[in-house]
């Protein structure tokens, strides 16, 4: 009677957002070793559908220990493993549950004699932490909405109706909505789930962290007569939606967190040097060209100026606003310099 061979090890071939895509098995031969050819020819052991892989690309020998012994055959590519290259006639131990990289494949071996990791816990909720999640969403949503009407309340005139501060809501309400679909979407694209409400709430606590942020430096800077705290907000709001893009497209690519971030940097940058080039002409970079409404005067702690302390700065900026009026507001550029 035959007995079925022994399972060695696991070849496993995965993608790129480290799921596994399929296993190859290695069998043990009597004396409890195996040997497996990889490429991209069809008389491989395990076939690798890579153009950039060679047709017999490697050769891999297994034994008892959980380790394997890769042999380079002659390709244009060569192995990775970790930042080390290697390319033929040279070898490489190939360790339990490490990682390796043939041409634009990433292969990963798990020996039946290596150590299993740790079962890890499911994530089980009871029901008094799911009450109070779905509380502290409750509150995230009324806080934003509230907030998104409030502001709209404030820029109405007297005597309008309630339409325009229901119409900002119901935007609000769909532009978030929309938000946190368009990434469960992602996420269900290359993670196989669909985490809507765990994306909506990154997006709701990212915009009361904005709003928090906006009105507090506003009653600082009114408070202490600092308009340069103005500009401290705008980048923290930048911050704000930086780190909001991080942790949701970190959440979809994990493997690719240091790419994604680093591309988040770029764009902040290209941004910042545009916005930079575009106001050069202004007297403010980013603060807000003026107030339209300013908080309660109780809220001022700094000290009241004179009247003529305001005129005599007025008067210094006399043949700084001159020349400025001078400029076409469109080239930035004398406007007797174009005719």
């Amino acid at each position: 009677m035959s007995t079925a061979p022994t399972l060695l090890a696991l070849v496993d071939v995965i993608d790129a957002e480290g799921h596994t895509r399929h296993s190859h098995p290695v069998h043990a031969n009597p004396e409890g070793q195996a040997r497996l050819r990889l490429g991209r020819a069809l008389d491989n052991d395990l076939v690798l559908d890579d153009p950039c892989v060679a047709p017999h690309h490697a050769e891999l020998a297994l034994g008892p220990e959980p380790e394997g012994h890769l042999t380079l055959l002659p390709s244009l590519n060569g192995a990775r493993q970790g930042r080390q290259h290697v390319d033929a006639p040279d070898c490489l131990q190939w360790p339990h549950d490490g990682l390796l990289h043939l041409g634009q494949t990433t292969l990963r071996l798990r020996h039946a004699a290596g150590a299993l990791p740790l079962e890890q816990a499911l994530a089980r909720p009871t029901p008094m932490r799911q009450r109070r999640a779905w509380f502290e969403l409750a509150a995230l949503v009324l806080f934003v909405l509230g907030v998104a009407g409030f502001d709209s309340w404030l820029t109405q005139t007297p005597g309008n109706t309630w339409r325009p501060v229901g119409m900002a809501v119901l935007g609000m309400a769909a532009g978030v909505a929309v938000w946190a679909l368009l990434w469960s979407l992602v996420s269900q694209v290359f993670q196989r789930r669909f985490p809507f409400l765990q994306h909506l709430r990154w997006t709701l606590v990212a915009l009361a962290a904005l709003w928090v942020l906006d009105q507090g430096a506003l009653g600082l800077a009114y408070a202490v007569s600092l308009p340069p705290v103005l500009a401290v907000a705008v980048g923290l709001d930048a911050v704000v939606m930086l780190g909001l893009l991080y942790v949701q497209g970190r959440s979809v690519w994990p493997r690719a967190a240091g790419r994604w971030l680093g591309l988040l940097l770029l764009g902040a940058a290209l941004i910042t040097a545009v916005t930079v080039w575009k106001r050069e002409q202004q007297q403010h970079w980013f603060q807000p060209l003026y107030l339209s409404a300013l908080p309660p005067p109780a809220l001022r702690l700094a000290p009241l100026r004179s009247p003529d302390d305001w005129l005599q700065d007025a008067a210094a900026l006399r043949e700084e606003l001159a020349r400025k009026a001078q400029l076409d507001p469109v080239t930035g550029e004398p406007a007797d310099a174009e005719e």
